[in-house]
């Protein structure tokens, strides 16, 4: 069996959905200030506080649910000031510990836009429309991020992310 790992990542929140090789889903997880204590605790520490914190959250998954096979997660647009810069910092701390201790088979990243066609049918869609369609493909997003991780997830049970595509 195939796992299909859609990760959304974000600073507030971060979620991560797995499914099998028919699109059912195996596990899902949602992090970040606005769900645990201990999130809202470091909201105002310097960001590595939370990298660290965020990093643990996602190997704890990824470790409790033995995840294995492709991992997508959503990339980063925009310039590499504030809010921007400390995505690409998390990201860039989710990669470091997806390699060091997870070694999933690929790690494929596309952009948001490329998720939301994929998804909708619309690279332009908003977050009601991400998670209507997902909702009209069966799932019950409790978020719109478990909805676009959902959607991530789906880009790789429908082929759609692999060396060729990439």
């Amino acid at each position: 069996m195939g796992m299909h790992t859609g990760i959304d990542p974000g600073l507030s929140t971060t979620a991560i959905t797995t499914l099998d090789d028919d699109g059912k889903i195996l596990c899902k997880y949602q992090f970040g200030s606005n769900i645990h204590d201990e999130c809202k605790l470091v909201r105002h520490s310097k960001p590595i506080v939370k990298y660290t914190l965020y990093t643990g959250f996602l190997l704890r998954y990824l470790n409790k649910y033995k995840i294995t096979g492709t991992v997508v997660m959503e990339d980063t647009v925009g310039n590499l000031a504030g809010k921007a810069q400390q995505l690409y910092e998390l990201k860039g701390a989710y990669l470091i510990s997806l390699s060091s201790f997870f070694k999933p088979e690929k790690v494929f990243m596309p952009k948001p836009n490329q998720i939301k066609k994929a998804t909708t049918g619309d690279g332009g869609a908003n977050k009601e429309m991400m998670v209507e369609s997902i909702k009209k493909l069966g799932y019950n997003p409790a978020s719109h991020h478990i909805a676009d991780s959902i959607g991530a997830a789906l880009m790789s049970v429908n082929g759609l992310v692999g060396d060729e595509n990439w």
